[in-house]
């Protein structure tokens, strides 16, 4: 597989890889543990959307490989918007797919929950100028010393206060401060992609995940523990290691993350089962207020119960999205659709072939 590597932000990870040589992209955004090759459809797709006319760009970010355990969706989205307007300035997208998988599914939600598709410069009224993420987006994000240029801080702060408004922020991008992207000699005009669909694959819910791997008691300790860190003020420090039984690599878990991850109504908390209909539509109708979007489900998804009924639950989340979803269940797909690569590119392509719009 071949491509482009290329740094969206100053932050040592803050990297990138593109293949083809396109101008409308397609955002691939893994699940917890994954990086750059995670799914093994990775290689396949990208030959399939290179013969549509789209590059497909794998995106890392801090939450990465082993970094998930102490990092957030809300920073996770503020570097996915550092990537889109790295995207329009230096590779002159036009158009957008964001594409989760597992766990980037919430981060996909979280980005689109937060207006960080719309651009700032284009309405006076955009949700995303005025919004200012919360505290587990300001956690950790500084993305380099005070040195480096306000431009720099703002694009790496992404809506923060930092730089006052996200308009702002974009401004200062758009003059040619940020040298995050293609470097000091970049100073040329950007482009600001428009967000044309998002695919969910493999949509499911982590702490139904975790709970089934751990022992009532053991968990319920453990959350505990957590919930009390956080009160106390302590939810960035490390409440315990990934059992080794659920994760081989033992990932370091801060107690603000396990809550979120495993307590009900935590940040991560987007697709279990016991929602109500009415907490999943608050929850996911962005997504389809902001484009088209795909439900992906695997019909043998090995981190749900062999008894859940997949069909039942892609039928769900797409009612939750709204009238601008639809769904689609791979027939016995594992979660990262190994062995069916070929059915699942194909449905992925189709889709976004159905929101492309016409090359100019």
């Amino acid at each position: 597989m071949q491509g482009t590597l290329f740094k969206y932000a100053s932050r040592p990870s803050a990297v990138a890889f593109k293949t083809g040589n396109h101008t409308r992209h397609v955002a691939l955004v893994g699940g917890l543990t994954d990086g750059f090759m995670f799914a093994p459809i990775a290689a396949p797709l990208a030959k399939a959307l290179d013969a549509a006319a789209w590059s497909l760009v794998q995106v890392q970010l801090s939450s990465s490989y082993q970094g998930f355990g102490i990092s957030s969706l809300d920073r996770d989205a503020a570097e996915m918007r550092e990537l889109v307007v790295c995207l329009g300035r230096d590779h002159s997208s036009s158009h957008l797919v964001l594409i989760g998988h597992s766990t980037g599914c919430q981060d996909v939600a979280r980005f689109l929950q937060r207006g960080f598709h719309l651009d700032p410069a284009a309405s006076d009224d955009s949700p995303a100028k005025e919004q200012q993420t919360g505290d587990h987006a300001a956690e950790g994000q500084t993305g380099g010393t005070e040195g480096e240029g306000a431009a720099s801080a703002v694009a790496v702060q992404g809506a923060l206060a930092v730089a006052g408004t996200m308009e702002e922020a974009v401004a200062a991008l758009r003059a040619g401060g940020d040298e995050s992207c293609a470097g000091a000699g970049s100073r040329r005009k950007a482009l600001w992609p428009t967000v044309v669909g998002s695919i969910l694959q493999a949509p499911v819910s982590d702490r139904e995940w975790l709970t089934g791997y751990l022992p009532p008691n053991d968990i319920s300790a453990l959350l505990q523990t957590a919930v009390a860190m956080v009160a106390e003020g302590r939810g960035e420090e490390i409440v315990c290691r990934m059992p080794a039984h659920i994760l081989a690599e033992r990932t370091p878990m801060c107690a603000d993350r396990l809550v979120a991850l495993a307590c009900k109504g935590g940040d991560d908390d987007m697709f279990s089962s016991d929602l109500t209909d009415e907490e999943l539509k608050a929850i996911l109708a962005p997504v389809g207020a902001a484009a088209p979007c795909l439900v992906l489900v695997s019909g043998a998804d090995e981190t749900m119960a062999a008894s859940v009924d997949k069909r039942a639950v892609a039928e769900r989340l797409a009612t939750a999205v709204g009238a601008n979803a639809s769904f689609v269940v791979t027939p016995d797909a594992p979660h990262n659709l190994e062995g069916l690569e070929s059915q699942a590119v194909k449905v992925m392509v189709e889709f976004v072939v159905s929101v492309s719009p016409p090359l100019s």
